[in-house]
């Protein structure tokens, strides 16, 4: 099954060994990660102007793993406009969406709590 990894460059630094370990249960499960994005970003070195330089690259990227993916993965557990965007992108697509989010008693994102769809947990 191949797949889609989605998350903010917001506190990567502290969610990213979180995600590690969610990519590595999936590896595990022989679930193929279409985009290592999250190997690519330079924790150190990401600032805005990297982000507006890729903003273009990183929506095609995404709209073509989109196409070939069986599955997206979402962190929502810092609010991000991109990431709700990317998820009602792949709602729209068809694709079966699963949320996740840090259990800290942050709230759910308002457009999530109003979406009404059986591809997404």
């Amino acid at each position: 099954m191949k797949y889609i990894f989605v998350a903010t460059v917001k506190q990567l630094n502290e969610y990213f060994p979180y995600y590690n370990e969610v990519r590595e249960v999936l590896s595990r499960k022989n679930y193929l990660l279409l985009d290592d994005w999250l190997s690519k970003v330079n924790l150190i070195d990401y600032t805005l102007s990297d982000i507006d330089r890729r903003k273009e690259f990183f929506y095609d990227e995404y709209l073509q793993n989109l196409k070939t993916a069986d599955l997206v993965i979402c962190d929502i557990s810092v609010n991000s406009r991109t990431v709700q965007y990317q998820i009602s992108m792949a709602l729209f697509a068809g694709k079966r969406t699963i949320c996740m989010r840090k259990t800290d008693g942050a709230a759910i994102p308002f457009l999530l709590t109003c979406i009404k769809d059986p591809n997404l947990d």
